[in-house]
């Protein structure tokens, strides 16, 4: 006689009824999921995370490194989860739209300023170059003031010379005037043609003087 463990007809009845329990809920969860699907595709790690929170949930299924256990769950619960699931998608594309637009703005302010930078660019060449034409201007300056300096100080030392000769000039100038004052004054210590024929006897009268006509004396015998 067998003694081991006998299954009751009970038994065997509410377990054929909880496994069509179950097939029926999840058919239930297989048609509410294909009639609304989520339209968000893009979403970031934490949205994956929560995500396959919220499916383990559905499942029933808890797995971790050291055991896994099956849980039975309700269809409220599993409908709850899925709203949950739902709210979080809306959320996370609500977010993702945000970060698109702000991805938008940023990359317009990006543009901007590339295009700034690129005219800032232009500005600071031209600059240059106008500074290296301004370095050629100033050496060009440089070299002609020197240039400048060196006539300058050319002109200056035949000033100097011409100066010279001048003084030169004005010495023989003075030495000639005090020599005619010097001729003048020994004419003048030298006796006259009146002083030398008065000391003879003779009366001088001016040959230069005009004298007076005279008709009777025209004619001399």
């Amino acid at each position: 006689m067998n003694k081991g463990p006998r299954t009751s007809v009970a038994d065997t009845s509410r377990n054929n009824n909880r496994n069509f329990s179950n097939q029926r809920r999840l058919m239930t969860y297989e048609k509410a999921s294909q009639s609304k699907s989520v339209q968000c595709h893009e979403y970031d790690s934490e949205g994956e995370v929560e995500t396959a929170k919220h499916i383990n949930a559905w499942t029933g299924v808890c797995t971790s490194d050291t055991e896994s256990c099956d849980e039975e769950l309700t269809f409220d619960e599993l409908a709850e989860s899925y709203k949950e699931l739902c709210l979080r998608s809306d959320e996370v594309c609500r977010i993702s739209e945000k970060q698109k637009e702000t991805i938008s703005k940023l990359q317009t302010e990006r543009i901007a300023n590339l295009t700034r930078i690129s005219e800032v660019s232009v500005k600071c060449e031209e600059g240059l170059r106008t500074i290296e034409e301004q370095k050629t201007i100033i050496v060009n300056l440089e070299t002609d003031k020197l240039e400048k300096e060196a006539e300058i100080s050319k002109l200056n030392e035949e000033v100097t010379e011409l100066n010279s000769h001048l003084e030169n000039l004005k010495k023989h100038v003075v030495m000639l005037f005090k020599g005619t004052d010097l001729l003048d004054e020994i004419l003048e210590k030298l006796p006259t043609p009146s002083r030398a024929k008065t000391a003879i006897g003779y009366e001088y009268k001016s040959v230069n003087r005009i004298k007076d006509y005279n008709k009777d004396a025209k004619y001399m015998p």
